[in-house]
């Protein structure tokens, strides 16, 4: 066996990437380089032939750890991954005995795909018989309108069996949007559904209730820069409008699951799928700073229209006074429409109002915002 702390290769004169690039334009025998050796790819990128440790200089995404922020390498420090079945009930004895046949072959995540019209205690109690929900990650779908009732009976059927609901984990697949991309109309009433969900599934802090199955247009034939655009959009409209309807942030963050597709480029779909944990990561926290009031992010998560400040035209433009100024400048900087629109990236709720004071101080900036003024009480 090799000496541990010998030296290999010290015989080899160190080769510098000028040396490389001779050697392959030589190669090359006058054929360009660009055409004939780099790769670029439907997002955009150009893949070079080779690449050497120079090309990691710089980048800060060398240095994650495992289950750390931002989550690069994995939301845990553990390599544990899941592989999961998906069963289609039809009768919901076969589709036990088959769930227990695939666990003895390695499986230790199932899916079950329940017609609502099954949705009976009996009809759980058949489908889970001899699964130790403690054991095995489980997974459900049904009609998009029949969810709540899903996760009561799944609840009460854990309980039932006296199970350690914090060690359950699992999902439950409502997804409101994937709805609407495929039968290409609204369905339901989103705020309303996801919040009854998320009560419903309380007893359960490890089950996934809102699902972000970007999948779907994997399928479709989306680049993997396009799924990964949109799947975040999508998770973050679960956000907007959760928050906005009064859920904490890191509560519904805590209940999304995304669904990714996968294709046979592997390189850059571990790239895709390291992208999402950190932009996911940081939407998350960038956005419970804006709506707690720590920090105005970079970001305002909103993928709606939003009524921008307009300029109105007046007679004459109006001076305010010193404590209107003071009052309509902390206003201004805590009103997230606004807000999200005039804050620089990185600045804080009182730095924003700091800089308000000095712009309402002139008139032509009181006729700039006069629409968001008049709304927040100013006699324009």
């Amino acid at each position: 066996m090799a000496d541990s702390n010998e030296k290999l290769f010290s015989d080899f004169a160190p080769v510098t990437t000028e040396q490389w690039m001779e050697k392959v334009t030589a190669d090359l025998k006058g054929a360009d380089y660009e055409k004939k050796l780099v790769w670029k790819t439907n997002e955009g990128f150009k893949v070079k032939p080779f690449y050497r440790m120079e090309d990691l200089e710089g980048l800060k995404t060398v240095d994650a750890l495992p289950g750390e922020f931002p989550y690069l390498r994995g939301t845990k420090k553990s390599n544990v991954w899941l592989v999961r079945q998906d069963i289609n009930v039809v009768d919901p004895v076969e589709a036990n005995k088959k769930a227990l046949d695939i666990l003895m072959k390695g499986i230790d995540s199932l899916s079950f795909r329940i017609d609502s019209k099954d949705l009976k205690a009996e009809v759980i109690e058949t489908l889970l018989k001899d699964i130790c929900a403690e054991s095995v990650e489980l997974n459900f779908s049904t009609c998009q309108r029949h969810v709540v009732e899903l996760a009561q009976l799944l609840v009460a059927y854990f309980e039932k069996k006296d199970y350690d609901l914090k060690k359950l984990q699992g999902s439950i697949n409502y997804d409101y949007f994937n709805k609407m991309l495929v039968d290409g109309k609204e369905k339901g009433d989103l705020v309303q559904t996801a919040k009854s969900l998320i009560e419903a599934v309380q007893p359960l802090p490890f089950y996934r209730v809102l699902n972000v199955n970007a999948l779907t247009l994997n399928n479709a034939g989306a680049y993997i820069s396009q799924e990964l655009g949109y799947a975040l959009a999508w998770g973050n409209e679960y956000l907007r409008q959760l928050t906005d309807a009064g859920l904490p942030a890191t509560v519904v963050a805590k209940k999304i699951k995304f669904n990714f597709g996968i294709s046979s480029n592997y390189f850059l779909e571990i790239a895709k799928f390291r992208a999402a944990r950190m932009l996911w990561a940081n939407i998350v926290a960038s956005y419970e700073q804006h709506k707690t009031g720590r920090m105005i992010g970079g970001f305002s998560f909103t993928f709606i229209n939003k009524q921008q400040p307009k300029e109105v035209t007046h007679s004459k433009a109006k001076k305010l006074t010193d404590k209107q100024i003071q009052f309509f400048a902390n206003k201004l900087a805590h009103h997230d429409p606004f807000a999200s629109q005039k804050a620089a990236v990185g600045e804080s709720y009182a730095d924003l109002e700091k800089r308000l004071v000095t712009e309402l101080q002139d008139p032509e900036v009181v006729r700039k915002y006069a629409d968001v003024l008049k709304e927040l009480g100013l006699d324009v």
